[in-house]
């Protein structure tokens, strides 16, 4: 298998400040990347802009859903979450659309079509990047294509590689682990070689809940995508080939190719009015709990939710009962830790890296157990009486009992 690359620190500077120079989005025009992404696609949906997110294994990373530039009154009543919450909604959290939602099957739905080549992905790596197909390894050395699953879809197969994509594969992965068919049903082979992806559209029932609008929207996609230039065996960016697996690559490249559904004006900030980068690009700026939100819907059909955990002395009993609920229920839930800055004690004491999206995978003796979506340096299990210190009280949530 391909030697594991460490991911990038993935740093959102867009919000408030033009890109550094030479840090710019491949060029879909240029020679050596001709096709961005054509679509077919029939549907629009409103505005909403990405936050930053992301994290680089042993460095900080730079999840900028607080912008100081725009709120440069501070937090309200020391109220970190709450601050960082006005602070998405400020920089365009998804606007609220009137729908009822329930659960989506593939059956009966709308299909909305988008056909993905090459996805925009950001120019400011270490290594380059070309497009490519990873492969798995045999003992012998010998090279072979790899398989869309290897019985059930698991957690463990979503691993985040060089892209600042943490809440995508935390995501993927919680999904995985909960209801697993949801993913294996979503990603087919077709016979020209292609596969499809199916995602649920979303759209948000109120100001904190996302449901499917009713219509799927199939992603076909060539089986290329970023490998590292000088190891082009192994993904870029989701690792399947480190687990030997492919759809983790599939899932991440059709979640990058949805934006071609979207309104033009989706994700173009509001205040300076700069345009919205799309594709594995937007992907690498991270996501906000509304966003991850979103995310779950479209990889399950069901509606999630944006909740809160209390902030004040004494709140520790009911965060337990809560977040102890979400798992024996096995509803997937993502939680973020805060920036470094807003941190209330040592991150470093239970291995927390600082703005970083983790899945919730148990409660014991009064301690959240988390999983890295690196597939590697998880956390050590952190008190409940001490959770609000080091992450976000606002959280994401699918909604119902899962059946895994």
């Amino acid at each position: 298998m391909g030697i594991e690359h460490t991911p990038k620190e993935a740093v959102d500077n867009s919000a408030v400040q033009p890109r550094k120079p030479g840090l710019r989005p491949d060029n879909p025009g240029s020679p050596d990347q001709p096709s961005r992404l054509q679509s077919l696609a029939r549907a629009r949906e409103p505005a909403q802009s990405q936050n930053a997110d992301e994290e680089q294994a042993g460095a900080v990373s730079k999840d900028r859903s607080a912008e100081q530039g725009l709120l440069a009154g501070g937090a309200e009543n020391d109220d970190l979450s709450a601050w960082i919450a006005a602070a998405e909604q400020l920089l365009g959290k998804p606007e609220p659309t009137a729908a009822d939602g329930e659960d989506s099957t593939n059956d009966t739905e709308e299909k909305v079509e988008v056909v993905a080549d090459r996805l925009d992905f950001p120019g400011n790596f270490k290594e380059r990047i070309e497009y490519g197909r990873p492969q798995g390894m045999n003992d012998d050395g010998t090279r072979y294509e790899l398989p869309l699953f290897e019985g059930a879809p698991k957690r463990e197969d979503a691993r985040q590689g060089a892209l600042g994509d943490c809440g995508v594969i935390a995501a993927m992965g919680a999904v995985a682990g909960t209801v697993p068919d949801k993913i294996q049903d979503s990603v087919k082979e077709n016979s020209d070689g292609t596969v499809t992806v199916s995602l649920f559209e979303t759209k948000f029932k109120d100001e904190d809940t996302t449901v499917p609008t009713g219509r799927v929207i199939e992603v076909r996609m060539t089986k290329d995508v970023p490998v590292f230039a000088n190891d082009p065996h192994e993904a870029a960016f989701a690792r399947g080939a480190s687990v030997g697996v492919a759809w983790p690559g599939y899932v991440e490249k059709a979640l990058g190719a949805v934006d071609e559904t979207w309104s033009p004006d989706r994700g173009r900030h509001p205040v300076i009015g700069k345009v919205a980068e799309r594709g594995y690009a937007r992907l690498d700026k991270g996501t906000g709990a509304w966003t991850q939100a979103e995310i779950l819907t479209q990889l399950t059909g069901r509606s999630a939710r944006v909740n809160r955990l209390g902030v004040d002395a004494g709140s520790a009993p009911a965060n337990e009962e809560i977040l102890a609920d979400l798992v024996e229920s096995g509803q997937p839930a993502l939680v973020s830790t805060l920036p470094d800055s807003m941190q209330l004690a040592d991150p470093d004491v239970y291995k927390l890296s600082r703005q970083h999206v983790y899945e919730l995978i148990g409660v014991e003796d009064g301690k959240a157990v988390l999983r890295n979506p690196y597939g590697h340096l998880h956390p050590k299990p952190v008190p409940i009486a001490e959770f609000t210190n080091h992450f976000n009280s606002y959280y994401a949530a699918l909604e119902g009992k899962g059946e895994g």
